[in-house]
């Protein structure tokens, strides 16, 4: 089902406003189930890939955190930046 919503102003001349359309899904209780269930996998692959990024952030953090001030001051001059290590 689809539903929207118009409204007509008092004015002569002016077209009626149309609100944006919303589809609703009618579903049986195992068309439903699966439904949650695909957007449960789809939200949990998302949680697994943001885990992963930041893991990534983590290790690049100890890394620079490991690497000696001197090497640090060396490398600001040659344009390596802290992206990089986000690869």
């Amino acid at each position: 089902m689809t539903f929207c919503a118009t409204a007509l102003d008092f004015l002569p001349y002016r077209t009626a406003s149309e609100s944006a359309r919303y589809h609703i899904y009618v579903l049986g209780r195992e068309a439903h189930a699966r439904l949650i269930q695909e957007q449960l996998e789809k939200l949990l692959a998302r949680l697994d890939e943001l885990t992963r990024k930041q893991e990534a952030l983590l290790d690049a953090g100890k890394q620079l955190k490991q690497t000696p001030s001197e090497k640090l001051a060396a490398n600001s001059g040659t344009g390596v930046t802290g992206s990089r290590l986000l690869v």
